[in-house]
Order: C-alpha cells, then sequence, then structure tokens
C-alpha cells in the first residue's frame, strides 16, 4: 500500500456510540471511524444502533469516511456473523482482534485490519495489521520494537493529542487509530481531543511523507540514527515512559 500524499494517510476515530461523536470526528477531519461491537466494552453499540450512526455519517459525507466495525475473536466469541449480517455491506472494513493465525480471520470481502503486537507482525503477511497489543485498552506499545517493523502498519495504542506527533514522525506509519485518549470519558469523546489529535498528525505529515516503502526502509536504516532522538523534541514525556514500561 502506498501513501503518496498526507490525505491517504488513515486517521481512524474508534469507539463513537452517538451522532453528536460521529459529527465531531467528522468535523476534526477524521478520514474514518470505527464502531465496536464488542458486547463487554464501554464503548460496545448493538447492530441496530450501529446502522443508524452509519445512516447519520452516509448523509453527511457519503462514502468518503471510511466505516470499520471492531470485533474481537476468542475461544468464547469466535466470529459469528450472524448479529452483524444486515450491517456488513454498510461496513467498510473489520478491525479484528483475537486472531492467532490468518485461519481465524473472519470471511469478510472488505479492507481488513488484524490487530496484533508487534512481535506478531509477520504472522499476517497478507493482511494490514494494526499494532495494538493492548486489546483497545489504550496502553502505549513499545516504540522501540515498532521501529522494527519492516512493513507498513497502522498505529494504535496510547496515542494523544500530546504524542500523536512525535509517534508519526518517529515511527513513520500508515495511518494511526485513537479512541481513549480522544474521550471525555469512557464510550464518550471530547471533540476538542479530536481536533487537537487530528491537527497534530497534519503536522506530522507537512513534510514529504514518501511511499509506504520508503517509510519502512527508513524505519530500519533510521533505528540507530533516528530523525528525532529519543527524548528530544515532541513527546519526550511519552518517550521516557514508553521506554520505562
Amino acid at each position: 500500500m502506498k501513501i503518496r500524499r498526507p490525505e491517504d494517510f488513515l486517521v481512524k476515530i474508534c469507539g463513537l456510540t452517538c451522532e453528536e461523536d460521529v459529527d465531531a470526528a467528522v468535523a476534526a477531519g477524521a478520514n474514518a471511524v470505527g464502531f465496536n461491537f464488542h458486547p463487554f466494552s464501554p464503548r460496545y453499540v448493538d447492530p441496530t444502533r450501529a446502522g443508524a450512526l452509519i445512516d447519520h455519517l452516509r448523509a453527511q459525507t457519503g462514502r468518503s469516511v471510511a466505516v470499520f466495525g471492531v470485533v474481537v475473536l476468542s475461544t468464547k466469541t469466535p466470529w459469528q456473523p450472524e448479529p452483524l449480517q444486515a450491517l456488513l455491506a454498510e461496513l467498510d472494513g473489520l478491525q479484528v482482534h483475537g486472531a492467532g493465525r490468518p485461519a481465524d480471520l473472519p470471511d469478510f470481502a472488505g479492507r481488513m485490519l488484524v490487530a496484533v503486537g508487534a512481535e506478531q507482525a509477520d504472522t499476517f503477511p497478507g493482511h494490514e495489521i494494526l499494532v495494538d497489543d493492548s486489546w483497545g485498552r489504550g496502553v502505549p506499545v513499545r516504540w522501540e520494537e515498532v521501529r522494527e517493523l519492516r512493513r507498513p502498519f497502522i498505529l494504535a495504542g496510547g496515542l494523544t493529542p500530546e504524542n500523536v506527533r512525535s509517534a508519526v514522525r518517529r515511527l513513520r506509519p500508515a495511518g494511526v487509530d485513537v479512541c481513549s485518549g480522544v474521550e471525555a470519558y469512557p464510550g464518550r469523546k471530547d471533540p476538542q481531543k479530536m481536533q487537537r489529535f487530528v491537527e497534530e498528525v497534519r503536522l506530522a505529515l507537512r513534510t514529504d511523507y514518501g511511499t509506504a516503502e520508503e517509510r519502512v526502509n527508513a524505519n530500519h536504516a533510521n533505528h540507530d540514527n533516528p530523525m528525532i532522538p529519543m527524548g528530544q523534541g515532541d513527546g519526550d514525556e511519552f518517550s521516557r515512559r514508553n521506554r520505562s514500561a
């Protein structure tokens, strides 16, 4: 996947539960949103409610904002498409947590983001990966491990308006995904945080961002001599916290 322009960079705001937050995410400039179908999440929306939110979104944006459904697989909750059957055609993609191997993934014709830890990145060579080993709990990934990746990835886990610019500049992901980092409280978003988050991403993308392949090569080449040294520049506090995590 080649990211030739900043507008091709994925900026996904996940865990939306109401029309007000959908409107605020669109106003902030997100080009993708996510609805959580895991029933034990405080951000859970049932398929009927999600369908109404998608209709609300489409009425404003057509298909210009991508819609993802977040599903969690486990031995207790294997993939069960029936509850989402009527909604699948409205989804542009699925974000899948809990898959241990490609055979575990749902049969879905749209875009699929497979949530993995950095150490699992090579387990899914034929799929887009979203690096988040906290299962959506907002725990920061280990930047040192992420910088070793030699393939495109979406970055998630612990991102906030305060650290996303540094994360994008240092790790060169193909996109970012945020949930708890822009919330007022679990299940409800803070419009100002969403606005600031997207603005910080845009600031990071003002430099020549290049292709995904160029970013992968840069990740590896700059491991020992990063463009912005750890502990300097934007996001110093996050960098220190990440090193000690």
